[in-house]
């Protein structure tokens, strides 16, 4: 039954609507999840300059029933500004001293990822300014591609390396 003026539905999962249909612009997401160092003192989280110490990506096909993952990359980044770990960041990570140790940097790790991407035979076509792409970024969340990756690839001047794409 339709409700009431001033009536509220607790049945919230049965609901009318009218399906829409939009035409998805791109075939792949390319699904990021970066961790970071971290730290803290007295439970107070500190304001230490953040880099990233893990870098994985999943690349999605959109069209397949299930959403297939067909693609993944995945490195472990050396720290090197704070290149100590606090236990603090072991505990909310689970990545230890040992996964990051004698890993590459985080320049080289981008120079790999972008070689990757590009290495993808259905994701990138064409070169710098003249390339296209069906591919879009993911996160859960803003931190990851619009705080955490560009204030670290500023700080660390390697700005150049990250592609139009």
């Amino acid at each position: 039954a339709p409700l009431q003026s001033g009536e509220e539905s607790s049945d919230w999962l049965h609901y009318e609507t009218t399906p829409t249909q939009s035409k998805q612009q791109f075939r792949f997401a390319l699904v990021l999840d970066f961790e970071a160092t971290c730290f803290e003192a007295g439970g107070i989280k500190l304001k230490a300059p953040q880099e990233i110490i893990e870098f994985p990506v999943v690349i999605i096909d959109l069209l397949t029933p299930q959403g297939e993952a067909v693609a993944e990359f995945h490195r472990y980044v050396r720290p090197t500004e704070i290149p100590r770990l606090s236990q603090f960041c072991t505990e909310l990570t689970g990545i230890t001293q040992d996964m990051v140790d004698g890993q590459a940097t985080i320049d080289i790790v981008l120079r790999e990822f972008v070689a990757w991407v590009e290495a993808q035979p259905f994701l990138v076509k064409g070169n710098g300014v003249d390339s296209t792409s069906n591919f879009v970024l993911c996160t859960c969340g803003d931190w990851d591609l619009k705080t955490m990756f560009p204030t670290e690839i500023k700080r660390k001047g390697l700005t150049a390396l990250v592609p139009a794409w």
